[in-house]
């Protein structure tokens, strides 16, 4: 694999540490958001080309992976646009305050489910494995427990451990418990101490039918390290690690551990090994469900009951596509057959008769408001209307037809209007208008109106839809408006930062 990283946090060294350690993996390139990670890195993988901007990288042909460390937003954004590029994403995940935010490449592995993997850098999972391919059940009897204990240093005196914490650290340890049992199915989570609010000690438990029963537990101390027990029906192997240290604690036999003193680079180092083989042991969908985990442990927490855990197989990204898309078709569906409803009905309760159809088609209806209030006399556009139909007529053009209104005080208006209506065809020279034009009431005006609401209720669920596809598109070209802005902006400071 030929590499580059991208970093915002410490977690990618023991990634290039292990990379060094690999006769199939190379460094081409190096960025971060910070000069002094970025010298460290440097330190690392002195070979490798020092980037000012993370868009380097896209112009470096033979990097085909990139090692992703951190949240930061520069970070998440050179993710995108690489991973968009078509290169592979190596996620290296660990325990910082803002290690949930990981969660928002899940998008991106939904695109491209095969090139985007995490891995996980905690220094247990390779001791772990090692301990349980040497757990003899024919001295032990089967496993059936397992219990995790993490001390974290209080540099601060600090001696509460709060949900935040707990929540970072057990989705680092989650992933190599899992490896033991995926059958858990249900989740306990409790906090112990005298204050509820400042908790000493926060405990999660993982059960399930048929599977293990595994405990872990995370607490403060005056430094940090941790202990991993397996428990048989007839004895246990415990262990006692550190960041440079393990040694066993208790077995009936003797026990070998992996070479080597610095555990989070020989974690870094069998997982990429995996990858550069084409084993991928951990993918996104697993670290999605490692989330589900976490989330119902910090339910559970708060609720103080056990709770069971739910899979989601879908992201919310896929959910939001198959919601739409059965919107639109739900549209598309309810505007065919409405509007075929639509017309069936009209034809069916049109009260309008064929003559005034014809007319008012060729524009040959005069009507009340086209006449002075309750008079006889045309108005200007009323006039402006005759004329143009004096103009247009023709032996084949249709019947004039006159409106007549009624409630009208005076009876003699109506005939008065046919009869100035006549004056002006006959300034036309219309020989004989008198036997093409027709003073009537016209029914079913109405009509028109119901069958405009009609239409309107038809195609609003449609153009809703399309409206909203609308905006979507114009979010998206925000988003990608945003990611060139934040390129520039990145490519700008560090210009000034080499100038400085």
């Amino acid at each position: 694999m030929k590499l580059a990283a991208v970093a915002s946090d410490n977690s990618i060294l023991p990634a290039l540490e292990a990379v060094q350690l690999l006769s199939e993996c190379e460094v081409l390139s190096l960025w971060a958001d910070d000069e002094k990670l970025l010298n460290r890195m440097q330190t690392v993988s002195p070979s490798a080309n020092r980037c000012y901007s993370w868009d380097e990288i896209l112009e470096t042909a033979s990097v085909d992976t990139v090692l992703v460390s951190g949240v930061s937003e520069y970070v998440l954004t050179a993710a995108k646009q690489l991973v968009q590029a078509g290169m592979n994403l190596i996620v290296v995940i660990s325990p910082n305050e803002d290690a949930s935010r990981i969660f928002e490449l899940t998008a991106l592995w939904q695109d491209a489910t095969d090139r985007v993997i995490p891995i996980f850098v905690s220094g247990v999972q390779e001791i772990s494995k090692s301990i349980r391919n040497q757990f003899d059940e024919a001295r032990l009897g089967k496993l059936w427990k397992i219990e995790f204990e993490r001390t974290v240093c209080n540099r601060e005196h600090e001696t509460s451990v709060s949900p935040s914490l707990a929540q970072q650290w057990f989705l680092q340890d989650s992933s190599w418990m899992r490896t033991f049992d995926t059958n858990a199915t249900h989740v306990t989570a409790a906090s112990t101490g005298p204050d509820p609010e400042q908790p000493i000690e926060i405990s999660v438990r993982l059960s399930g039918e048929n599977g293990l029963d595994a405990n872990w537990k995370i607490r403060r101390d005056i430094s940090s390290g941790w202990t991993l027990a397996l428990i048989g029906e007839k004895g246990q192997i415990q262990i006692e690690g550190s960041s440079d240290q393990v040694r066993v604690l208790l077995a009936p036999y003797e026990v070998t551990l992996p070479d080597g003193n610095d555990f989070i680079v020989l974690d870094a180092r069998a997982q990429l090994t995996h990858i550069a083989e084409g084993r991928i042991e951990r993918t996104w969908a697993e670290l999605i469900k490692l989330g589900e985990i976490g989330a119902t442990a910090s339910r559970s927490l708060v609720k103080r009951r056990t709770l069971p855990v739910h899979f989601e197989e879908a992201s919310e990204r896929s959910q939001f596509k198959s919601q739409m898309a059965a919107i639109g078709c739900g549209a598309l569906l309810w505007t065919m057959f409405a509007m075929i409803g639509l017309l069936i009905l009209g034809a069916i309760v049109d009260p309008r008769d064929r003559e005034y159809l014809t007319s008012t088609s060729a524009d040959f209806v005069i009507r009340t408001d086209e006449f002075v209030d309750s008079q006889p006399e045309l108005t200007v556009l009323g006039k402006e209307h005759v004329e143009q139909i004096a103009r247009s007529w023709t032996a084949s053009s249709p019947v004039i037809i006159v409106e007549e209104e009624e409630n009208l005080t005076q009876k003699n208006v109506n005939p008065q209007r046919l009869a100035n209506v006549l004056v002006v065809l006959h300034e036309y020279k219309i020989r004989t208008p008198e036997k093409i034009v027709v003073l009537r009431t016209i029914h079913g005006q109405w009509f028109e109106s119901v069958m405009l609401i009609g239409w309107v209720i038809v195609f609003s669920p449609l153009g809703v839809v399309l409206l909203a596809q609308l905006f979507i598109l114009a979010s998206r070209s925000s988003e990608e408006s945003h990611t060139f802005n934040a390129r520039q902006e990145t490519s700008q400071a560090t210009s000034v930062h080499n100038r400085d």
